[in-house]
């Protein structure tokens, strides 16, 4: 999980926002306790205004954060 986070500041660096939302993705999905990813993760949700949003039924969920491991 630490290295897609790396990978994602990496993009974050070279201006590649999507890139780096998917990487910032894996790395808390690979990573859940990692607070630097899930900030950067929300940074770049909020830069990249993805068109990925939570589904309006979250009662089908397992988990809160379940739609951001979705690809």
């Amino acid at each position: 999980g630490k290295i897609y986070f790396q990978l994602g500041e990496i993009y974050i660096k070279k201006q590649q926002y999507p890139q780096a939302l998917s990487f910032m993705k894996l790395a808390v999905q690979h990573c859940f306790d990692h607070q630097m990813a899930f900030a950067y993760l929300y940074l770049l949700m909020a830069l990249t205004e993805s068109h990925e949003t939570p589904p309006q039924e979250t009662n089908t969920l397992k988990h809160p954060w379940e739609w951001v491991f979705q690809t």
